[in-house]
């Protein structure tokens, strides 16, 4: 269960640009969507776990792997030996260090949780249930959404750069009361939902570590 940050971005300018800033990071089902706004490639949304261990057996730490107590308890000792094994055993994970082979080559991740960190800065979207529309009069558009763990510092470099390239009028508004947010331009509070403390109870807010 993770800590969650509460995010607020807002947009002023022309009706016209805002509407078709709406049009490009959001969906029919919700306002703003991480994949809308930064796709993640589809061959990434691939297990994050013990599946792994067939691209580590073929490609990577075997020596690792050969270590396990379930490896020894086999009497396997060698990669020949554990790729017999796995063919036998667990057929799924062989085929899996193909894809994950292939993911690294081009695009530096093995599945999705390295990729949407890099990328975005949280392991998860934003779900529909997780965003607010604050205001979305004329000429302005606010949304609250929560995040896991962190802020999507990606996303919103990625809006940054969307409103550039399209040479909108709108601005991202904000200010800067919170150390921890980053950027100058973009308004980022972050606070725990309740129940989320700091082990001393201050109540503050808690953003974690992003998870490696």
């Amino acid at each position: 269960m993770p800590n969650w940050c509460e995010n607020r971005v807002s947009f002023s300018g022309p009706a016209e640009d805002l509407e078709k800033l709406k049009k490009l990071i959001g969906t029919d089902e919700q306002p703003i969507s991480f994949q809308k706004i930064k796709p993640m490639p589809q061959a990434l949304d691939m297990a994050s776990g013990s599946s792994i261990l067939g691209y580590e057996v073929v490609y990577g730490d075997v020596v690792k792997v050969l270590g396990y107590p379930w490896v020894k308890a086999a009497g396997i000792t060698t990669r020949e030996e554990l790729i017999r094994h796995l063919e036998k055993e667990r057929p799924e994970y062989l085929e899996a260090a193909e894809q994950y082979k292939s993911n690294i080559d081009r695009y530096g991740f093995s599945d999705w949780y390295g990729w949407r960190i890099a990328n975005w800065g949280t392991k998860w979207d934003v779900g529909a249930n997780d965003i607010q529309v604050v205001d979305d009069s004329s000429g302005y558009l606010s949304l609250e959404f929560y995040t896991a763990w962190s802020p999507p510092e990606g996303i919103y470099d990625a809006l940054l750069e969307l409103i550039d390239e399209n040479n909108w009028m709108c601005m991202p508004l904000g200010s800067m009361t919170n150390p921890v947010c980053s950027s100058p331009v973009i308004c980022r509070k972050h606070q725990p939902r309740q129940g989320d403390h700091r082990p001393d109870g201050s109540g503050l807010p808690d953003v974690q570590p992003k998870e490696t």
